[in-house]
């Protein structure tokens, strides 16, 4: 055989290529047994996890807890939202004769005791019968009762006086709570508490513009609204849950001795006979 021959024998190849392709098959064979190898131990470890189903484990799934946070509005909307307020505070019910706001379902007690101390009288001081009234300047019971409070001092002018117990239900009446202790200092509480009740305005511009309206010192008023009323507003929040108070409006009806008042209770908006009755009693008629 020729030089060229030999060479061209050799560009073109002698050779069996069958062994080439079988190793190429051997190749493929062999990578999807170990792909199904692999798709097979996932399988069964993902069903052994799901029988399991956490089952003797220490792991706890804890379920998840839509909690609903009333919104008791703007302080500049709160005559509007008073009704809504309120609702969250009794559970929804309805403003109803006797009802009040914050009602924590435990019966009121019958008597009770309550230290008057510092706090201002509206009408005669040497009244034989006083009534101690825990209210929330928010809450549309308290609201409702005022002008049954204020056909009592006519009917018993000098019989009767009140006294005004701040009592908080609502947290955003608490500018209006602080506002009207601010203004005693200044000896306008009534006032203040009276244009409250029947404005029922207790954003902070309405309350300024009220301290205002009634002559106060308004420098005086501005650094005491800064300086806040926390201890004076704890101290009778604290008196009230003291003797069972469990809503607003609560009025201990009693006579006064020093700084101490001991009487029978009417709990909530109640029609004025009920509250003719308890002082009618405690005067001795």
């Amino acid at each position: 055989m020729s030089t060229e021959s030999v060479a061209a024998h050799a560009l073109h190849g002698s050779a069996d290529p069958t062994p080439i392709y079988a190793l190429s098959l051997s190749i493929i064979i062999i990578g999807l047994m170990l792909s199904a190898s692999v798709y097979l131990s996932a399988t069964m470890l993902v069903q052994a996890f799901d029988a399991k189903s956490f089952s003797g484990s220490n792991v706890v799934v804890q379920p998840v807890v839509n909690v609903t946070v009333p919104n008791a509005g703007a302080n500049a909307a709160a005559a509007n939202n008073n009704a809504a307020n309120n609702a969250a505070a009794n559970n929804g019910a309805a403003p109803s004769q006797g009802s009040g706001c914050g009602i924590n379902g435990a019966p009121p007690p019958s008597s009770a005791t309550v230290n008057v101390s510092g706090r201002a009288v509206k009408g005669p001081t040497n009244a034989k019968v006083t009534l101690v009234e825990f209210s929330d300047f928010q809450c549309p019971f308290c609201v409702a009762v005022q002008p049954t409070i204020a056909q009592l001092l006519k009917e018993y002018p000098t019989q009767i006086n009140l006294v005004h117990m701040n009592f908080i239900v609502h947290p955003t009446a608490k500018p209006a709570h602080v506002a009207v202790e601010c203004a005693g200092d200044q000896g306008k509480y009534w006032q203040m508490h009276d244009q409250i009740f029947s404005t029922q305005k207790t954003d902070d511009a309405s309350l300024r513009q009220m301290a205002s309206g009634l002559g106060l010192d308004m420098a005086k008023y501005d650094a005491c609204i800064a300086a806040g009323k926390d201890a004076t507003l704890n101290a009778q929040k604290a008196i009230g849950d003291s003797v069972g108070v469990g809503g607003t409006p609560t009025f201990v009806v009693g006579t006064r001795s020093g700084n101490v008042v001991s009487g029978s209770v009417v709990a909530g908006a109640q029609d004025i006979s009920a509250f003719r009755a308890v002082i009618n009693a405690q005067l001795g008629k």
